[in-house]
């Protein structure tokens, strides 16, 4: 089977985002990389702060703040909302986990290979 690469670009225009479009979204590093630490609850010794801004913490925080949640007798049981950037990072960890322990793959990485 060949690959058309012409094909494939000229189906990828009518998913192009324009410029205008994207600046409405926040893809900042920070922000990630913040909210990362949240959900894994990584411990204060080992974050660098550099890496993220107050104001990216404070999104991340205002984010937190919107998922929803049911509260019951038993206490809190959150809904996932799909479009929740917590839901939404864990959803992408979760890819690359499975990737790297699927049981069938046919590459099995060794000692000296460093998964990113």
């Amino acid at each position: 089977m060949k690959f058309d690469g012409g094909l494939f670009i000229k189906q990828l225009k009518q998913y192009e985002v324009s410029k205008e479009d994207n600046k409405k979204y926040r893809t900042n590093k920070g922000f990630s990389k913040a909210l990362e630490h949240v959900w894994f609850h990584t411990p204060t010794s080992n974050v660098n702060f550099d890496e993220f801004t107050v104001e990216d913490v404070e999104d991340v925080l205002g984010e937190m703040e919107l998922m929803p949640y049911i509260f019951d007798e038993g206490g809190e049981t959150f809904v996932c909302d799909p479009g929740n950037r917590f839901v939404i990072f864990d959803q992408l960890f979760d890819v690359f986990y499975k990737l790297n322990n699927y049981p069938n793959k046919q590459y099995y990485q060794d000692e000296d290979d460093l998964f990113i």
